[in-house]
């Protein structure tokens, strides 16, 4: 709490102080260009207060009386300049019973020390840099944290008198009143909905409390900052309105994250603590997000927004510049079977990856990555799937952790999920915990056999992913797990492609009206087909035609073939979604 002086004429009388302080208003407000007067309260010659900012009576409006010090601290000014006579004493009582008075409200020890920041300045200079920490006393003068001779040498002298006093006055409260303590309780806020927090997806909305005993109006505060701008700091609040009713509508511009807290007022304006409400964030605007040429819009009235931009190129990518204090990614998009995913990165550092695949399709679904901590920076969004869709309607940058979620694997093959026989396939994996990424950890790749699932290989997670290598021998499910299965990914399969093989036993040369034998083989899922039919075709008149049927037992079969001149051969399975290699039997 800081004591001042005007600095202005000592000759004045108490009956025109009213005047002085008016006078005070247009100067603060005219040649300063401040919104009330600097103090918040002044002091007469003769002992009367007056509140110079409005509210100071019930509030702690900031005031504009201690330059780089204003968010923290409140300024009683004596009126006149005394630093060229000493304050009458009946004024100095006033100003140890305005110091009583507020330092009783909010508990304060009148002789003790207190710790403050250093803000920047454009009034009296500050003596400690911007962004020190400060200790001063608890009340104090305006020169010990500023370059000035304020609140004159007269004044000063009597600060550790007006300490002593504060302390007495404030003891005696204690003791008559006990600690002091509201009036009215702190309001219970309705949790606000889904589409309002952490994202918020219209401008306008409503947050409703329960009403309060005692309470006959709310003041609703509010913190609010653009999505590249920091947050205001939890020393000070806005007021946004005043209301009547246990409800208020709040707008919010795209982009800003704004908190929200609300506080009963009684019948004798004395006010109720603070209760934080929430948090809310909104989506950009499509103008502040920058995309690669891949990127195409698309009109959809069941996505949100009505809009969404889609892009199937493995290159393709958007970012947001100077980003500031994620908590969260959000994008705001529709998800499908087959759809792709983006690898998010903040500041150069990737931080995770979104996916978009889904079992059903959903037009606006609300993608939550989970950060572990702040990060400021670009935010860049990177397809990882060529020819598969992304489509991002929005995105929003939440500044509070994810909300705590059960932990989830995933699990999926890298590029086709079809090998060869003897062939092998890249399986990747994720880990997360409270919607961020776990940064280290042990996963396990289970695949289905003999009717139960059993362990097949470990998946080392390093920040939130893995990957793991796996070479079937036939078609196999399979799934990833962690540690004590708590999560479990969907079931995936890698597919042994089916094949069929032919070739001539023996030489494949035969002469005029001779015979060739032909073997040939059929397996599925990798293993030997027990009983089919397959097809030797031969090239001819420029196409294939089928020339006789191969039984095929066990997995193989064979047949004799007589051409009459040098023909080209293959194998078909019944459906042609599996053909051997072509081979020749020569003629000569």
């Amino acid at each position: 709490m800081y004591v001042h002086h005007t600095a202005g004429s000592n000759s004045y009388s108490t009956s025109s102080s009213a005047s002085i302080v008016r006078g005070i208003y247009a100067y603060h407000t005219g040649s300063r260009g401040w919104p009330d007067i600097g103090y918040q309260f002044l002091v007469d010659k003769g002992g009367k207060i007056f509140q110079g900012r409005r509210d100071a009576i019930y509030d702690l409006p900031v005031g504009a009386q201690a330059g780089g010090y204003n968010n923290q601290t409140i300024g009683i000014s004596a009126i006149g300049n005394y630093d060229t006579v000493s304050p009458p004493a009946v004024m100095v009582t006033s100003i140890e019973r305005v110091l009583a008075w507020k330092g009783y409200v909010h508990g304060l020890n009148a002789t003790g020390k207190t710790t403050l920041i250093t803000g920047g300045s454009t009034g009296s200079g500050t003596r400690a840099s911007s962004g020190t920490k400060v200790t001063v006393n608890v009340i104090q003068g305006h020169r010990d944290t500023n370059i000035t001779a304020c609140p004159g040498r007269y004044l000063y002298a009597k600060l550790s008198s007006i300490r002593t006093g504060t302390k007495s006055r404030i003891s005696a409260a204690v003791s008559k009143y006990g600690a002091a303590k509201p009036t009215t309780a702190a309001p219970t806020p309705v949790k606000a909905s889904s589409s309002q927090s952490p994202v918020a997806r219209w401008g306008s909305s409503t947050f409703s409390w329960k009403p309060v005993t005692g309470a006959v109006k709310y003041k609703v505060l509010t913190r609010q900052a653009g999505y590249s701008s920091s947050m205001p700091d939890s020393r000070t609040w806005t007021v946004y309105k005043t209301v009547s009713s246990p409800r208020a509508t709040i707008k919010t511009s795209t982009g800003d994250t704004r908190l929200i807290a609300v506080r009963a007022v009684d019948s004798r304006g004395r006010l109720g603590p603070i209760k934080v409400h929430s948090q809310i964030t909104r989506p950009l605007s499509s103008s502040d997000v920058v995309r690669s040429p891949s990127w195409n819009l698309r009109s959809d009235s069941d996505a949100f927004w009505d809009k969404y931009y889609e892009s199937t190129s493995g290159t393709g990518s958007m970012r947001v510049d100077d980003v500031s204090q994620v908590r969260q990614v959000q994008i705001i998009g529709q998800t499908g079977p087959g759809y792709g995913k983006v690898a998010v990165t903040i500041g150069g550092t990737r931080v995770g990856t979104i996916s978009f695949a889904s079992a059903t399709p959903r037009d606006a679904a609300y993608l939550t990555l989970g950060l572990s901590k702040s990060y400021s920076g670009t935010v860049r969004f990177s397809n990882l799937d060529s020819g598969k869709r992304v489509r991002i309607s929005a995105v929003a940058f939440p500044r509070i952790a994810a909300a705590a979620s059960p932990p989830a694997v995933t699990g999926e093959v890298v590029g086709s999920s079809t090998v060869a026989p003897g062939g092998s396939a890249v399986v990747a994996a994720t880990y997360t915990k409270d919607s961020a990424l776990v940064s280290w950890a042990t996963v396990t790749l289970q695949q289905y056999s003999g009717g139960r699932w059993v362990d097949a290989a470990p998946i080392p997670i390093r920040g939130g992913a893995g990957q793991v290598r796996v070479s079937p021998q036939v078609s196999t499910s399979y799934r990833v797990r962690n540690y004590n299965g708590s999560a479990v990914s969907p079931t995936f399969k890698v597919v042994v492609a089916t094949t069929v093989t032919g070739e001539v036993v023996g030489s494949s040369t035969v002469a005029p009206g001779g015979s060739a034998v032909v073997t040939a083989t059929y397996r599925k899922d990798g293993a030997a087909v027990p009983s089919a039919t397959v097809t030797l075709q031969r090239y001819s008149g420029g196409r294939w035609v089928d020339a006789v049927p191969i039984s095929i037992r066990s997995g193989a079969g064979r047949a004799t073939v007589s051409p009459q001149t040098t023909t080209s051969y293959r194998v078909r399975n019944y459906n042609g979604s599996a053909v051997s290699s072509t081979f020749k039997v020569v003629v000569d």
